[in-house]
């Protein structure tokens, strides 16, 4: 049984670097010293742990299967290092954007966590009411947007569930009635998608639902959150996202009523953010967290 102590931390890095380039002579190249050195440090990894990690042979490079079980372990330990020592180096703020009605009711929270484990990373948080990418600089942002596949510098948190929400005493009159009923007699209101019509996630819910959707354009909002604060006065139905709290005062009186439309929340690292070890500290961590979704 091995201890940090007893940890061969030179011989850790010329494996690391002799795995990942494939070559002891990559490996005595990258760390600057020569190629004996570099096989004496493996070979003496290799009886610290008493297996073989890399095979040599006539026929080329390659790993025994504990040598590729070790491999990816010893990266990510050497990579969570440099983060961690840039990380204490770094002073410049990290920019980040998002949609009004994440950031109300997801992306505040998750901030405060953030913040409490990191309390050193100054943040700046913008936000706009647009779908897809926001127009000004940011080093992440999650986003609202069509769901397409994912790209390395773009994760899909999830989709988003769509379900109406309104103020009590609208779903005090709704009570018991079909919703095809209440859609007919409530005023919609609309949240505007760029690139579509104004009435689109009203006609898309219908179609998943199989719900009727009344005619007339009513109200339109740029965004959630202004449908949100204009039916908790007590007037309008809006679709909001049921996979999140319904803003006070308002509610889901419908719970059976829910429909996955092609939308959904992604968290993106913008060609100002890529490589930098805050934003990718910011990136692994809101990855790791289920509530971020």
């Amino acid at each position: 049984m091995i201890d940090r102590r007893q940890l061969p931390l030179n011989a850790l890095r010329a494996f690391e670097a002799t795995a990942r380039r494939a070559s002891f002579t990559a490996g005595a190249q990258e760390l600057s010293v020569t190629q004996s050195v570099i096989s004496r440090h493996v070979a003496n990894l290799e009886d610290i742990i008493g297996r073989k990690l890399i095979e040599r042979s006539a026929q080329g490079f390659g790993l025994t299967p504990e040598g590729e079980a070790l491999l990816p372990v010893v990266e990510q330990a050497f990579d969570d290092i440099q983060a961690a020592m840039n990380l204490m180096g770094a002073s410049r703020t990290l920019r980040v954007h998002m949609p009004p009605a994440y950031a109300n009711a997801i992306g505040m929270p998750l901030l405060r966590a953030f913040r409490k484990e990191h309390p050193d990373v100054a943040i700046r948080v913008g936000s706009s009411y647009v779908t897809g990418s926001p127009e000004e600089k940011v080093d992440v942002a999650i986003l609202f947007d069509h769901v397409r596949g994912d790209r390395p510098d773009r994760h899909l948190l999830r989709r988003i569930r769509f379900t109406p929400m309104c103020a009590p005493e609208v779903a005090a009159r709704a009570a018991g009635r079909p919703l095809a009923d209440v859609l007919a007699g409530e005023e919609l209101l609309h949240v505007l998608v760029d690139g579509e019509a104004y009435d689109h996630l009203w006609t898309e819910f219908g179609a998943r639902r199989g719900v009727p959707i009344p005619a007339g354009q009513g109200m339109t909002f740029e965004s959630f959150v202004f449908a949100a604060e204009y039916a908790a006065g007590g007037s309008g139905i809006a679709l909001g996202d049921a996979g999140a709290p319904a803003p006070a005062p308002l509610v889901a009186p419908f719970p059976d009523d829910i429909a996955e439309l092609d939308f959904g929340y992604y968290l993106v690292v913008t060609p100002d953010g890529a490589g930098d070890p805050v934003v990718d500290l910011f990136r692994r961590w809101i990855l790791g967290r289920p509530d971020a979704a």
